[in-house]
Order: C-alpha cells, then sequence, then structure tokens
C-alpha cells in the first residue's frame, strides 16, 4: 500500500519520495523517517553523517552523497538504497537503484598462488612442512613403541 521513489541528481543528490496509496491515487505521507544509503556487505552504509530523514509536506527527504571513492563493482557502479524500518502503519519498504558513483574495483584471482586457503598442494611451505613433521614424530614414536614392545616379548620368552 506504500512505495518510494528513489531519484538521483548529477551533482550526487539524493532524493526520496514516500506514497501511499488511498482511495484511488498515490498521497504523499510526511513525518515518516527513512534512511538513505549503499547497500555493503553485511548493512547499509549512510550516504553521509545523517543516520536519517524525516519526510516534509510533500513526503519528499534530500541529501547528498558525500562518500567519495567507494568501491563498487567492476564498472564502479553502487546500489543506492532507500528503506522505512518498523514504521507503525507501513512497516519496512525498501527501493534500490543502482548509480555509477562508486571506484571500480579489480578482481585478484589467487588459485595458482600458495595460500592459506588454496586449494590440494597450494597451501604455504611453512604450514606443510609443520603437518609433515608432527606426522613423522607421531608415526616414528607409534614405531619406537613397536620396537621397544617387541624387545619386551623377546625378553620374556
Amino acid at each position: 500500500k506504500a512505495k518510494i521513489i528513489l531519484d538521483t541528481a548529477d551533482n550526487k543528490k539524493v532524493t526520496a519520495t514516500l506514497l501511499a496509496f488511498k482511495d484511488t491515487a498515490w498521497v504523499a505521507i510526511k513525518g515518516v523517517d527513512i534512511k538513505l544509503g549503499i547497500q555493503r556487505l553485511g548493512a547499509d552504509l549512510n550516504i553521509n553523517e545523517t543516520p536519517s530523514y524525516t519526510t516534509d509536506s510533500l513526503g519528499a527527504v534530500s541529501g547528498d552523497f558525500k562518500r567519495d571513492s567507494l568501491p563498487g563493482d567492476v564498472k564502479g557502479n553502487l546500489i543506492l538504497t532507500a528503506k522505512v524500518e518498523d514504521d507503525d502503519t507501513y512497516c519496512n519498504i525498501i527501493t534500490e537503484r543502482i548509480v555509477p558513483w562508486g571506484k571500480p574495483a579489480k578482481y585478484v584471482s589467487n588459485f595458482d598462488k600458495r595460500t592459506l586457503f588454496a586449494r590440494r598442494g597450494r597451501s604455504p611451505i611453512w604450514l606443510e612442512l609443520m603437518a609433515y613433521s608432527i606426522i613423522l614424530v607421531v608415526w616414528g614414536i607409534l614405531f619406537y613403541l613397536g620396537l621397544q614392545i617387541r624387545q619386551l616379548i623377546r625378553l620374556g620368552s
């Protein structure tokens, strides 16, 4: 029954308008908190220092994008979000829009390099040496104990 219209300008100004469907038309809603942010891995990052904005009589909020040089995808795109969270009347509403305001990220593959979480045979040398030395020490002790038991059996007979 409600929606957010997200709009951007060339000067990195973000505008979100909250509309609710009443009777037969979309009507602007005032006095509702909207969070403007950039979608990241764990949560949304605010577009500037202000955590949330309150809609005016036209149902609109606006803020300037102040997060320069955020890494985006390969093309430098970021996902801009506008959301209403835990509102008594409208519950949760989320709108997303892709904007080219990020810094292009370069993907670096470590597939054929020795790293800690590499595939079999590509683990670091120090880790392999430690593991093999532990295996050799344990089997050496077992072999020594076997020889000692064999000598005890010979001495006993």
